[in-house]
């Protein structure tokens, strides 16, 4: 399995005995091709509807790549998928013979699933201690259980921190982690924008971004700081206590170490759902996820038929930028959008008109069905403690279990019983 570039998770102990892992990257592949012994390598081709077309496409390249070299030997053998029951690569996998099948299951979304086979698979062949991992992420599954109470959740507090700021503006979310976790970013910045990105509301999640000055940031950005408390970054620190004291708000999560990870992405993923609840949305739709799979195979089974994927003209010339379009399109853009953001406003526009209206109706009828038949919190739109003051331009603490203080802009501090201990799998 090709990995384009080094990890940027590097855990602290592999077991031994395990081959190196790579992961590849779809834009590298003809590069990754040439550079691995594809006689040695195995591939795992993941995908929960088993027909979504990037990973299909991947694996056919290789498996022909593969079939090139070894003609002779059972080339999908040399194959591993991961999808769920039923599906179209779960039936390839059978009729093939792949090496193995990893079934997943149906009930849990894809950006949810990194716990889950679609996540622990490609961990323990990677080398993680996967048992290890997953007792590590059930102290957070505790600690965000429903008998908790809402002050106390680790999931709600962070998820009630990023829904109620985004109601109030802030709604830009930078993600900043310690080096060596750092790609937990990337996968946190798709979960928060495909599962709250619909009916005209989001959190616009930044990752990769360089920390910069106070003076940069606007009224609506919020930072959220994954700290490796093993190996932190000292100007990471820095930047992120500069912004604390010219008044953004700040979510510092203390991870203790990178087997402690499992905890984050239960958190987030519970913190999400909390967030989209709170925006009115419905954080495990996807509609423009499902749209652009739609269109994307109309353009592919096109392209097979004619050869082209149909005629463009440059509408609209600005610096170094060329702006394409079909005929229809072209003209009518051409027409009302002579700037780069008339042109960008006019198509989104066009995209909420056609379909915007349609998704709000449905969106709202999912929301309103999942809130009548979920459990009574008291929850009112605030974390409230009696006694307590609030404190503005100040950040939220959040550590692994038990939670000491939570406190941010606009919220009211909250602290849990300091003798409370999370109950752990025996």
């Amino acid at each position: 399995m090709r990995r384009g570039a080094e990890p940027d998770v590097r855990p602290p102990e592999r077991l031994s005995g395990v081959p190196r892992t790579r992961f590849h990257r779809p834009a590298a592949d003809s590069h990754a091709a040439n550079r691995l012994d594809l006689a040695r390598t195995l591939f795992i081709v993941s995908s929960k509807s088993g027909n979504t077309l990037e990973p299909n496409i991947l694996h056919q390249y290789f498996f022909d790549c593969v079939h090139r070299i070894v003609p002779d030997e059972p080339t999908w053998r040399r194959f591993i998928a991961i999808t769920d029951p039923g599906s179209p690569l779960d039936h390839l996998a059978e009729t093939r013979g792949f090496r193995h099948l990893c079934l997943g299951r149906p009930t849990i979304g894809g950006r949810y699933s990194a716990l889950s086979d679609f996540g622990m698979v490609q961990a323990a062949v990677m080398g993680l201690d996967a048992a290890r991992f997953l007792d590590r992420a059930e102290e957070m599954v505790h600690s965000c259980a429903s008998c908790v109470p809402a002050a106390e959740n680790h999931g709600v507090i962070l998820g009630t921190v990023l829904g109620i700021l985004a109601r109030n503006g802030r709604d830009k979310v930078t993600i900043a982690a310690s080096p060596d976790i750092a790609a937990f970013g990337a996968w946190l910045e798709q979960l928060l924008a495909e599962s709250t990105g619909k009916s005209g509301r989001s959190l616009i999640p930044i990752d990769g971004e360089r920390l910069g000055s106070p003076d940069v940031y606007g009224s609506d950005r919020l930072f959220v700081y994954f700290r490796l408390e093993s190996a932190p970054d000292p100007k990471q620190d820095a930047a992120i206590d500069d912004l604390e004291r010219a008044g953004y708000p700040v979510v510092r999560i203390a991870v203790a170490a990178p087997y402690d990870l499992g905890q984050e992405f239960f958190r987030s993923e519970m913190a999400t759902a909390v967030a989209g609840a709170i925006l009115g949305i419905n954080p495990f739709g996807q509609p423009d996820v499902e749209a652009s799979k739609v269109a994307t195979r109309e353009l592919t089974t096109e392209y097979e038929v004619t050869g082209s994927l149909g005629r463009e003209e440059v509408f609209l010339k600005a610096a170094h930028i060329k702006f394409y379009a079909d005929p229809d399109n072209a003209s009518e853009l051409a027409e009302n959008s002579k700037t780069p953001d008339a042109c960008l406003k006019a198509h989104l526009r066009g995209r909420q008109g056609r379909a915007g209206t349609r998704r709000l109706r449905r969106a709202r009828r999912t929301t309103a069905a999942a809130l009548a038949s979920a459990p009574r919190t008291g929850y009112r739109g605030r974390l409230e403690e009696p006694g307590t003051a609030r404190r503005a331009g100040a950040g939220v603490t959040l550590r692994r279990p038990p939670l000491t203080s939570v406190h941010g802009e606009g919220l009211t501090r909250v602290s849990s019983h300091p003798d409370r201990r999370l109950r752990t799998a025996s």
